[in-house]
């Protein structure tokens, strides 16, 4: 008889961890609160009802008698190692801690592993590892990869007589059978086919060694050197994604013990060329737009840039979620405006951030009367679990309202036009100075002067006079002021007679 216990150091990360949604059910009543943070893209139950084993992906695990600690296991498992049946389930003292390495075994007198047991065997509490975690969301049972092999063969890896497609072709009276290939393919569908290129070139990557004896379970004495493409023979236990690793277990015919054997290998995280990219979209609002001008010429707006990974379709499929990139992979959002950067609020697949521009009125596009434009860019970058990046930029367009009184201007010319050619000819009345501007819209108004022949300059600054508060007055903009003004700068550069 047993006696199980599991000690552990639970260091929960809740920034990592997203609230229970996605468009996941929740029919186990799985509470944050209470079970622990699940990862963002993970549903909170399995088919069966049992509930995300929390521990196993974020917990510190105490792993023997001298309190040596092992750090979070990422794995995605259902249930606990408690609810697998007793006639599959089985316990070891000891853990191996590369299952491909019969030589990382460790198994001190009082045992060492992530499980703390009681059993007869052994007349005390081990540390040890029990054979399966609990299951995967279909209810498949996971293996559990530390799980002392039973035979440390000597037999390389690629030589073994590996069965091709274990899940279909081993006989339903083996305990240990896998029922599908994995939640990675969708039913029905072959592993070995196109839409799963990546998860080959992955599982390649990942076992580290080419089957040159796989089998058909018929015909165990017949190897088959052609037949080598690793998704013919793993059975994906936890899904592999961007964000962390995933195991996958292989069966194998032995011909001196005319026997079947399974060994769990871990697989590696995934790579983005390992999946298709998934379209960001990139957005900005403005607040209150179209706003309005002011006498002011810099006027601060405040923009809000928004990053969307547009992953809904994907997200709830474990099929499409290990074919395309979603937000389960992204492990940092940028967003920018202007090359300006601010920190990002990430809420599912979407990150938003503030900015404050400061647009110069006097460059915004009036080619449209009806609007007025600033136009700046923003820009969208994700940084993925892989260290690779995906950019996207747009666009953004801050609309006002066009001036009530129109462009501020004013022009003048001699009237009549005709050549004056002494000072005792041109008088204020000949000048045709009119002012079309609006003193309300305005601070003042400088108005500069060059002689070309001298290159002398004149310079005259005026408050505006803004005729519904109060009339023209010294120092105020009038058309009189000014005619008076250009006369004089005009006359003095004339001969008198």
């Amino acid at each position: 008889m047993w006696h199980r216990w599991f000690i552990v150091l639970l260091l929960f990360p809740f920034g990592d961890a997203a609230a229970i949604g996605y468009g996941f059910s929740n029919p186990c009543g799985y509470n944050e609160a209470i079970d622990g943070p699940i990862p963002s893209g993970v549903r909170p139950c399995s088919d069966q009802g049992f509930k995300f084993y929390s521990d196993l992906y974020y917990a510190t695990w105490t792993i023997n008698a001298s309190g040596k600690k092992h750090g979070p296991l990422r794995l995605i498992v259902y249930g606990k190692p408690t609810n697998v049946p007793d006639r599959l389930q089985r316990y070891k003292k000891g853990w191996q801690s590369d299952p491909a390495d019969a030589s990382t075994v460790i198994d001190p007198p009082d045992g060492e592993g992530h499980a703390y047991v009681w059993d007869a065997r052994y007349g005390k509490y081990t540390y040890g590892e029990y054979l399966y975690w609990g299951f995967d969301e279909t209810g498949q049972p996971v293996h559990n990869a530390y799980f002392v092999r039973d035979a440390l063969s000597t037999t390389e890896m690629g030589q073994k007589h590996w069965i091709r497609y274990p899940w279909r072709d081993l006989p339903a009276s083996y305990a240990h059978r896998p029922q599908h290939p994995g939640v990675v393919y969708r039913d029905g569908d072959d592993p070995v086919s196109a839409p799963y290129d990546g998860m080959k070139r992955l599982l390649t990557r990942s076992l580290g060694f080419t089957i040159d004896s796989g089998i058909d379970y018929s015909r165990p004495f017949s190897p088959l050197p052609d037949q080598n493409d690793p998704r013919a023979y793993v059975a994906i236990m936890q899904q592999p994604t961007m964000r962390e690793g995933g195991f996958g277990t292989m069966f194998h015919y032995s011909w001196a013990s005319r026997s079947v054997w399974f060994q769990t290998l871990p697989l590696a995280q995934m790579h983005s060329s390992e999946k298709s990219a998934t379209p960001l979209l990139c957005t900005a609002t403005i607040s209150g737009s179209p706003l309005a001008l002011t006498k002011e010429r810099f006027i601060n707006v405040p923009v809000t840039v928004h990053g969307t990974i547009n992953d809904d379709a994907f997200i709830g499929d474990a099929r499409l979620r290990a074919v395309h990139i979603t937000r389960e992979d992204i492990k940092q959002w940028h967003l920018s405006l202007n090359d300006d950067t601010a920190p990002s609020i990430v809420a599912g697949n979407r990150a938003s951030s503030s900015f404050v521009v400061r647009i110069d009125t006097d460059a915004l596009d009036r080619s449209d009367a009806s609007v007025w434009t600033y136009t700046t860019r923003a820009t969208i970058r994700i940084v993925l679990h892989d260290g690779t990046t995906q950019t996207q930029s747009c666009p953004v367009t801050v609309p006002f309202q066009p001036s009530a009184h129109g462009t501020l201007h004013s022009d003048f010319s001699i009237v009549p036009q005709h050549t004056i050619t002494t000072s005792s000819q041109l008088t204020a009345s000949r000048l045709g100075y009119r002012d079309a501007s609006y003193g309300a819209d305005a601070d003042g108004y400088t108005f500069v002067i060059t002689d070309p022949s001298t290159s002398s300059v004149a310079s005259i600054t005026y408050e505006p006079a803004v005729p519904e508060r109060r009339a023209p007055a010294t120092g105020a903009l009038d058309e009189a002021a000014v005619t008076q003004f250009l006369h004089t700068f005009i006359a003095q550069r004339l001969p008198p007679t």
